[in-house]
């Protein structure tokens, strides 16, 4: 098993998708979303700045809050 990315992050070798936005929460005046990556369990799912996917997948924070 590889570990789960740290960020969202274009210019890697090995490119991680965000398949879905599992949950949102506000931790130290900071929203974060718990994104599920492609090819990876739930269980490997982290927490993301909002603001770097608002930038990379605003349509899955749409499809979230829908």
């Amino acid at each position: 098993e590889r570990p789960p990315p740290d960020s969202v992050i274009r210019e890697q070798p090995e490119r991680f998708v965000p398949e879905q936005i599992l949950w949102h929460h506000i931790k130290k005046g900071q929203d974060q979303y718990l994104v599920k990556w492609e090819r990876y369990p739930d269980t490997e799912a982290i927490w993301e700045p909002a603001d770097r996917l608002e930038k990379d997948v605003p349509d899955l924070i749409r499809k979230f809050w829908e």
